[in-house]
């Protein structure tokens, strides 16, 4: 969300480890509390490895298999069809058929708050996925009332700051959506005050929620304003409290650079933009995603400067 830093391989790879561990855990926590039906475990073991090496396929095969087998031998309510239910979404999630995942990671929030309660961690995570699901099909009139949902328990039972959803990355987007923009803007506001109070003004998770503001501000359009008297105080702040050479530096000079580029004040954009693009090749070097991807808004801005020469060897070094 900040600058693409990371390469996507790596970024791919981790998202699907993580996902690979949470499908473990969550048969394993299902479970636990009784005996495991064998034939049921050997159906589901099976369709985790095909998840494991990227057979989606096979791996909704086994699954629907065991959901089969689990729906007719153990009940509709039973831990090992929740599981099961768990498990087919998130193949279907992997294998990009959003709307099939979206379907069994309901079945599954429901089954999971009916059978552990809706504050628990497991009921929270299926609740965290069904969102995000629904939020990727911009399905926005069903994603907010889950959203305030999760938000208000998670705030109720487990932190009544809620400053650990306020600074999650995956729930970040939904703060730019429409659909809740000003839900998103109060909801960062109270955290921003909260985190003073336990972090201080200059705490990095103070700064990163005010960072989070910012950019929902210019996300929304006619807030330029509203953006830049946040980023400018914050870019020093950065500098001072984290050092010079931090990704937040970077991603705010570029941030500023599009302020100005959409005002037409070029001079002030292309000033930030060079000062962005030293910093990111300093970091991570000219052949990251992030350099490039500020090379080309460079070029442009230049193109909208009247700048066809400038804009030209920009490009040329982004084709070679």
């Amino acid at each position: 969300m900040i600058l693409g830093t990371l390469q996507q391989n790596d970024l791919i790879n981790n998202m699907k480890n993580r996902i690979l561990l949470t499908l473990l855990l969550t048969v394993s926590l299902l479970t636990q509390a009784h005996a495991v039906d064998e034939f049921w475990d050997s159906l589901i073991s099976q369709a985790v490895h095909n998840y494991d090496v990227e057979e989606y396929e096979f791996g909704l095969e086994w699954a629907h298999k065991a959901l089969k087998y689990a729906e007719k031998n153990l009940g509709k309510e039973h831990p090992d069809t929740i599981s099961t239910l768990t498990t087919i979404a998130y193949l279907y999630q992997a294998k990009g058929d959003l709307s099939s995942a979206e379907k069994y990671f309901s079945q599954s929030y429901i089954g999971t708050k009916k059978l552990l309660g809706e504050s628990n961690d497991e009921t929270l995570l299926m609740l965290e996925w069904l969102i995000k699901t629904l939020f990727n099909q911009q399905k926005y009139d069903e994603v907010t009332p889950l959203y305030r949902q999760w938000i208000s328990v998670t705030q109720k039972e487990r932190n009544p700051l809620t400053l650990d959803i306020l600074t999650a990355e995956d729930f970040l987007p939904h703060f730019y959506s429409k659909d809740i923009h000003s839900f998103g803007v109060k909801l960062l506001k109270k955290g921003i005050t909260a985190s003073t109070t336990l972090h201080g003004k200059l705490g990095l998770q103070t700064l990163q929620l005010n960072y989070q503001l910012a950019d929902t501000y210019l996300s929304h359009g006619q807030q330029d304003d509203l953006a830049q008297a946040i980023f400018e105080p914050l870019l020093t702040q950065f500098r001072d409290t984290q050092g010079a050479r931090n990704e937040y530096v970077i991603a705010i000079l570029y941030r500023l650079a599009v302020i100005h580029k959409n005002r037409q004040q070029y001079p002030h954009s292309e000033s930030y933009y060079l000062k962005a693009l030293a910093l990111s090749l300093q970091l991570y070097g000219e052949e990251s995603l992030g350099f490039t991807d500020l090379m080309a808004n460079f070029a442009i801005m230049y193109d909208r400067a009247n700048k066809p020469q400038e804009a030209a060897a920009f490009y040329k070094q982004l084709l070679s």
